[in-house]
């Protein structure tokens, strides 16, 4: 199985309106942990002060939580990851050429020298597990992502992330370099892809698709620019459709909690948690939800602790509001449920169930 690894402390941090105290970050480990997302990566090691006393605080918290941290594949950097006890010291370098000339003023030779170079640098500073990362992945030369898969297998990293840096790829694209690492890595191969134009989750489940190992995320989609995967809407995904067994009713709380940490409202309409989801008012769509509630639903909404709520109002139709009595008890003839139709239509705001069992009571309908 897949597994989530939530970058929400260490991506999600690189939000301008992050406020990430100690106890925001606890929580919100302790929150990944009980919905079962698999790892975190808890920060960065040359930004973020602490980070020790952070990871032997969340052994207490969340002891089930695998814990990594982001390194610079350079040698001071790859102490301070070793130095914090964290379960996987993540080393990432730049694939493409643009960041590896016009960024670092280096060329490929030096790339695949300090990938060989960083492995052993880490190990020596203690680290239990060594992770790669190749920045930009999606905008390297393929020669060049090739050789650099192979010198990290041979260089004996324990696992591989691909990194969409600025959106560069399509689920096509995602797919592809996917099988490129498994082939010439030959080891658990991760993508880390953002959202610049809206395709990040969608990316990311491609990759997942095409035989990735993990997908890193951040709680409602936090990061740079435009974010990142969502970690709630990956968890729901691998639940309905990937036979994954995260806890998706803990799902709305835990970003509530993200929300204040990121300093991000959740929109009514957000993916999975949003609280307006599940209120339907289209005629067509509450007909078709009062058949068979799967037939306009991705999944129950009381698998995140919600409910439906079906409204009536200007775009209801007869099958719609027949539906609705229905559920009511009641049983309108023709004539009267055409009434009850019209009024319907006329009123300046959508009718909820209690309405219309007031408008029942009274007459309208019978």
């Amino acid at each position: 199985m897949p597994f989530i690894l939530d970058a929400t402390l260490r991506e999600g941090a690189q939000s301008p309106a992050a406020r990430l105290t100690r106890r925001r970050q606890l929580a919100i480990l302790r929150g990944l942990a009980a919905v079962g997302v698999e790892e975190a990566e808890i920060g960065c090691a040359a930004r973020d002060a602490g980070l020790p006393a952070l990871v032997a605080a969340a052994r207490r918290v969340a002891p089930a939580l695998r814990l990594s941290v982001w390194c610079r594949g350079l040698p001071a950097d790859l102490a301070l990851g070793a130095a914090c006890g964290a379960d996987v010291v993540h080393a990432s370098l730049p694939a493409s050429d643009l960041h590896l000339q016009r960024r670092l003023g280096k060329d490929r030779a030096w790339l695949l020298t300090r990938i060989a170079a960083a492995a052993d640098e880490a190990r020596r500073a203690g680290a239990a597990a060594v992770a790669l990362g190749l920045e930009d992945a999606t905008r390297a030369d393929p020669g060049l992502l090739v050789a650099a898969c192979r010198t990290a297998r041979e260089a004996g990293y324990c696992r591989l992330r691909l990194a969409d840096t600025v959106s560069a790829g399509s689920p096509a694209a995602l797919m592809a370099f996917t099988a490129l690492a498994r082939e010439h890595f030959r080891g658990p191969v991760g993508v880390h892809c953002h959202d610049d134009f809206g395709l990040a989750g969608g990316n990311a489940v491609a990759a997942l698709q095409a035989g990735a190992d993990w997908a890193d995320a951040c709680l409602l989609g936090g990061g740079e620019r435009a974010g990142t995967a969502r970690t709630e809407a990956l968890c729901a995904w691998l639940t309905v459709h990937g036979g994954g067994g995260y806890r998706l009713d803990l799902l709305p709380g835990l970003c509530r909690t993200a929300g204040r940490a990121l300093g991000r409202a959740i929109p009514a309409h957000a993916p999975v948690v949003g609280e307006a989801i599940w209120r339907v008012g289209s005629g067509l769509h509450v007909d078709g939800l009062g058949k068979a509630p799967s037939t306009y639903e991705p999944f129950d909404p009381g698998l995140v602790g919600s409910r439906r709520s079906l409204l009536l109002g200007a775009q209801s139709g007869r099958g719609a509001v027949r539906q609705a009595c229905r559920r009511l008890g009641v049983e309108p003839g023709s004539a009267a449920l055409d009434r009850l139709v019209e009024r319907l239509r006329r009123s300046p705001a959508p009718c909820d169930e209690a309405r219309l069992r007031r408008l029942l009571a009274g007459g309208v309908g019978g």
